[in-house]
């Protein structure tokens, strides 16, 4: 694993983890203790990990190579270092 975060943004919980072969993005309702929804993509499927900066709430958007693209919000502090590991990954 090259890089895992956990956080809380607007009362839903987050979590992003890259390894080797994949990404594995997991969210829910912060006050809840079901199994959180998960999104898994094969690292050759990824068109593209990018980010929108604005202050220290950032948005990371993963597009895969169907098109299809998602968003989640996320704190400056992880978005950065979680960028940094995808370019670096070669």
């Amino acid at each position: 694993m090259r890089f895992c975060s956990r956080w809380v943004v607007r009362d839903q919980w987050h979590e992003v983890c890259l390894y080797e072969d994949y990404f594995l993005y997991r969210t829910r309702a912060a006050d809840s203790t079901a199994p959180p929804e998960e999104h898994r993509v094969e690292n050759g499927d990824i068109a593209d990990i990018g980010v929108d900066r604005e202050g220290p709430l950032w948005g990371i958007t993963l597009t895969v190579t169907s098109g299809e693209s998602r968003t989640v919000p996320c704190p400056a502090t992880i978005a950065a270092p979680l960028l940094l590991r995808w370019h670096d990954r070669d």
